[in-house]
């Protein structure tokens, strides 16, 4: 059920970009904590690196509207407790000033592949221990991202460079034990419209 929801997510939103007049892609790069906010935030800046990369589409559902939709995925690093690949869809809404400066919040929902850095364990029938580490294992992502930056006008197409503090739930991280994993992950970076727009 939760696959087929996901599918239906991006379906959709691949449904919508086609009477969009806005569209832009983008590329962020990441650490990530694994904490509740607000120590993930501060987390972030005072422990080890745990770098992760993001690439998104995104498009707007009506032209000139703040309300916009993306697909992104993501990849991260967390030494010692997993990898990560994220495959997910942002639906938020952006508020942009004559200056350049924005804000805006968005609401996500996807699919995680964990990938776990230390063997696992099962118990088998005779009640013994088995390592079995296997390719990993799917698990749902959602989140929370408030963020700001500024937009640059270039001739017809448009750079906005960004910084946003994505607020998220890893589940179940381990059934039956630890349900949900908090994340916080800090992002900068710049997304480019793909189509020309005058001032």
């Amino acid at each position: 059920m939760t696959y087929r929801l996901l599918l239906f997510c991006f379906l959709v939103g691949a449904g919508i970009h086609h009477a969009s007049a806005q569209r832009s892609v983008s590329l962020s790069l990441f650490n990530n904590a694994t904490q509740l906010p607000p120590s993930s935030f501060s987390a972030v800046w005072s422990q080890p690196l745990h770098p992760g990369i993001a690439a998104g589409y995104e498009f707007h559902w009506k032209e000139d509207s703040p309300w916009f939709q993306s697909v992104k995925v993501g990849f991260y690093y967390h030494q010692f407790v997993q990898s990560a690949i994220q495959l997910y869809t942002d639906f938020g809404y952006r508020k942009t000033y004559r200056n350049g400066i924005f804000w805006d919040a968005s609401l996500s929902l996807g699919y995680l592949h964990a990938i776990a850095l230390t063997d696992q364990a099962k118990l088998n029938a005779n009640g013994d221990y088995v390592t079995k580490n296997g390719i990993g294992r799917g698990q749902m992502m959602t989140s929370l991202t408030p963020g700001f930056g500024y937009r640059f006008q270039l001739k017809d197409r448009q750079l906005s460079v960004f910084t946003a503090y994505q607020i998220w739930l890893q589940l179940p991280f381990v059934p039956g034990y630890v349900p949900l994993l908090p994340n916080g992950s800090v992002h900068l970076g710049a997304r480019l419209s793909i189509n020309k727009k005058s001032k």
